[in-house]
């Protein structure tokens, strides 16, 4: 399958959780454009120190460039050379769909949008809409074309009806068919499995809910490792990780703390909404949840070693089923069905 994906430069998590996918696949002839630079080891010193929180765990994963085409990729897209077509990141990808939208009718149920923007408004509503003309005429591409989004809420179907619908209309709409909810994705190599590990700490050091700084020895609120294999070290040694919402709610430190053997500890979880990602974490199952420090040292110190066992057990079953392969597989599925 030859997959053309435009964007390709984007640091948007979600981008680069779907090309770590791709990239990976046998069966996948992936085509970039521009060239997907955050991909590759090669490119770590240039490139690491503009990316957030220091291009760990899922950039510069990959030792080879891949193929990607620069040239007559207009003549390739008009020749039905690509099976499928995949625009990343699409509040800042957008300019690359008139390449696409003339020849839409070659590609029918083919093309893929995909939307890892932390607000919860369909591409191209948004609160700039008006000052940016050549969005607001923009081609409504979720009633074209598979769409895929992160923060889908019933905010998302407000953005729709530029909020001029109230919420209780919204939230008793359907999505519309070409929606999907998607999530971000983790590398599978880099997943470790708890039972390689030894636990010899409560708390991993850096804890991102400013609530709990003062109750934990230690902890930083702001990023406490130079290098991915101090952070992940750190979360290895650790029974419990601190996560929450922060400008969405999907965040790779959930992927991070599972990845690396440690319980997620989500404050709020139980707020978020179930169509929004991340999807499958069970608050008592795979996670905790949890309002305060005292909901979540009451929650801890009530777990004993065999819950917490059968807990680091369902969380990793969760992660696994998290994989970037797993889910380029999930995306590109969609194309196949009627």
């Amino acid at each position: 399958m030859k997959i053309l994906f435009l964007g390709a430069d984007s640091a948007d998590y979600l981008n680069i959780s779907i090309l770590n996918g791709l990239i990976s696949l046998q069966d996948i002839s992936l085509f970039c454009y521009p060239a997907p630079n955050l991909l590759f080891k090669s490119n770590q010193s240039t490139y690491a120190a503009s990316v957030r929180g220091g291009g760990f765990s899922i950039f510069f994963n990959h030792p080879d460039q891949t193929q990607f085409t620069e040239h007559y990729l207009h003549d390739k897209i008009q020749s039905n050379f690509f099976d499928v077509i995949i625009i990343g990141d699409i509040f800042s990808s957008y300019i690359f769909y008139p390449w696409v939208g003339s020849f839409a009718s070659i590609y029918p149920n083919k093309i893929i949008v995909l939307d890892g923007a932390d607000q919860e408004n369909i591409f191209p509503f948004s609160g700039a809409i008006l000052s940016n003309l050549y969005q607001s005429f923009f081609p409504r591409l979720h009633k074209k074309h598979h769409y895929f989004k992160r923060e889908l809420t019933y905010r998302s179907i407000q953005s729709c009806f530029y909020m001029l619908i109230p919420r209780f209309i919204a939230k008793n709409l359907k999505f519309h068919n070409n929606l999907h909810p998607i999530s971000f994705a983790f590398p599978s190599e880099k997943i470790t499995h708890h039972k390689d590990l030894i636990k010899s700490k409560l708390y991993t050091k850096h804890v991102v809910d400013e609530g709990l700084i003062d109750f934990i020895p230690g902890a930083m609120s702001s990023y406490a490792f130079q290098n991915e294999a101090e952070y992940f070290h750190d979360i290895q040694i650790s029974k419990f990780g601190i996560t929450t919402k922060r400008s969405g709610w999907d965040c790779l430190r959930h992927y991070e703390i599972a990845a690396n053997g440690a319980i997620i500890c989500f404050k709020n979880l139980h707020l978020k909404p179930s169509s929004c990602a991340p999807h499958g974490l069970v608050a008592g199952v795979n996670c905790i949840s949890y309002v305060d420090y005292n909901d979540l040292n009451t929650q801890i110190t009530e777990l004993n070693s065999n819950l917490y066992n059968a807990m680091l057990e369902k969380s990793y079953a969760w992660i696994t089923s998290k994989t970037s392969e797993k889910l380029a597989r999930e995306v590109i599925a969609v194309t196949t069905k009627s």
